[in-house]
């Protein structure tokens, strides 16, 4: 029985596949926008969302102001990323005055451009428009419930997804010509730019392409190759060798980190196991091989990411989005697995759907109630906002050169970081820098304004170095060089820059 002959005969009633789909799209559309409340909710918090995002605020002005964007020579502040994501935030940033609020923003309609992506994939793949929407959607609730790290947060990871998946569902349209293929070449080679540590897309379209059609496979590759060689060309014409040494930053990697992560897998356990019984009982063709292809490059790329230290759940996210691919493709085609007669074929999509949405229900994010119910939690965030606020008038006040563990209170202060705590930190374990050297530079009477944390490996150069220290309400420890730097501090927060 075909998908189509399937459908009609369960189009009426209150247990229809109509009524299933609708059910799920609404139950899901309903619980992600609750879980998305908190993002949304935190869009102008002075309290860092995420360990990035002043790192990423500091390169989004150095990009469109002054500072090399790739510095040469022994610096401790890195720059590890491509360029694209700082001059797209930064140019936002300028418009509405403040680049940790743009990226913040931009990380938000990225997600729901991810979704809508998605949506287009299913359809190119053939799956039916309500399980194309049901398949982005989900992607919106595994990750507003369970992978909330980048959501809302001023980091490229997520806008770079949206320009990949894009270039994707330009790759999956109908048949691929020459002008499709090249056009999804430059899709992927620019969110590359943006981010380069997502592949599985192009790497599922290569070795599905050279499984399908060598000739097209053959012209794909010199289009990407192509587009790849041009961008790196521009960085050097743009960077020079900087770009690559700075690119190439020291990190450390272990496979270890691989294991201490692979418990999140529960997040879309579901969609996988529900592709692995699909895919192994129906017939496959060119679409299911191309769906298996994206997800064993989501679980590689998964596993080749996360050996490295800072690589968070972001590790995930090329494999969540082949997996809500895979749903839609499923729900959609499920009348084409043999016997399934036997059980309806309405009824187990209600079961696979059912699944999902109560797995989206159970276990609520606790953060999120107590913000939504004005508890304890969200009056302790707004006196974190409050403290940060008057840490940063302060620190506005003071005079650099200047050194900061947290970034974001340098960025909304007006002071560009010399340090950056987590390369440098990598740079110190690979012995690819010297802390004594900055210790050294420290205690010399180089920076003029320091924060630190109460653990930091630089607080007894810092002491050394004579400055004057104040412990903030918020925690911080603030040094500065001038004697009488602490006798107004400012009585009333800021507003955003």
């Amino acid at each position: 029985m075909t998908v189509a002959a399937s459908d009609r005969l369960h189009t009426g009633g209150w247990f229809s596949d109509r009524a299933v789909a609708v059910t799920g799209i609404a139950v899901f559309a309903v619980v992600t926008a609750l879980y998305l409340i908190l993002p949304f909710w935190s869009l102008g918090l002075h309290i860092p969302l995420n360990p990035n995002e002043g790192w990423n605020a500091l390169q989004s002005e150095r990009a469109l102001g002054p500072g090399a964007l790739y510095p040469d020579g022994d610096a401790f502040f890195f720059n590890n990323y491509p360029p694209l994501s700082f001059y797209i935030v930064g140019l936002f940033g300028q418009a509405i005055g403040d680049n940790i609020l743009a990226g913040r923003i931009l990380s938000l309609i990225a997600t729901f451009v991810i979704a809508g992506n998605i949506v287009w994939i299913v359809r190119n793949l053939g799956g039916s428009s309500r399980y194309a929407i049901f398949a982005g959607l989900l992607f919106l609730g595994i990750l507003s419930k369970s992978y909330t790290l980048y959501v809302g947060v001023d980091d490229p990871q997520l806008l770079a997804h949206a320009v990949m998946s894009a270039g994707f569902a330009v790759f999956t349209g109908s048949r691929p010509g020459r002008g499709r293929l090249a056009a999804a070449a430059a899709l992927m080679v620019t969110a590359g730019m943006i981010k380069h540590n997502i592949f599985a897309m192009p790497l599922a379209a290569t070795t599905w392409l050279l499984v399908n059609d060598r000739r097209a496979a053959e012209r794909w590759v010199i289009y990407a190759a192509t587009c790849l060689v041009a961008a790196f060309a521009l960085c050097w014409l743009s960077y020079g060798a900087a770009f690559f040494d700075q690119l190439g930053s020291p990190r450390s990697y272990s496979l270890y980190r691989v294991v201490t992560l692979l418990g999140w897998i529960q997040g879309f356990i579901i969609p996988l196991v529900v592709w692995a019984i699909f895919a192994a009982r129906v017939q496959s063709d060119s679409r299911v091989s191309l769906v298996n292809h994206l997800l064993a490059a989501g679980a590689i790329a998964f596993a080749v990411t996360r050996t490295g230290e800072g690589v968070s759940v972001n590790s995930f996210f090329d494999w969540i989005i082949g997996a809500s691919i895979a749903t839609g493709l499923v729900l959609s085609r499920l009348a084409e697995m043999p016997n399934i007669e036997r059980y309806g074929v309405v009824r187990m999509r209600a079961v696979i759907v059912g699944l999902l949405c109560l797995r989206l229900i159970v276990l609520p994010q606790n953060e999120l109630v107590k913000i939504v119910l004005g508890t304890e939690l969200a009056a302790s965030t707004r006196a974190q906002d409050h403290n940060a606020l008057l840490d940063i008038a302060l620190m506005r006040q003071l005079a650099g050169p200047a050194i900061c563990e947290e970034l974001t209170l340098c960025y909304w202060s007006g002071h560009p970081s010399a340090y950056d705590e987590f390369n440098a930190g990598q740079a110190f374990k690979t012995r690819a820098r010297d802390i004594n050297v900055l210790r050294q530079q420290i205690t010399a009477g180089r920076y003029r304004l320091i924060q630190l944390a109460h653990n930091s490996p630089l607080l007894d150069a810092t002491r050394a170095a004579g400055l004057v220290e104040r412990t903030r309400p918020g925690g911080q420890l603030i040094f500065a060089g001038e004697a009488k730097a602490f006798g107004a501090d400012a009585a009333s927060p800021p507003a955003l820059r």
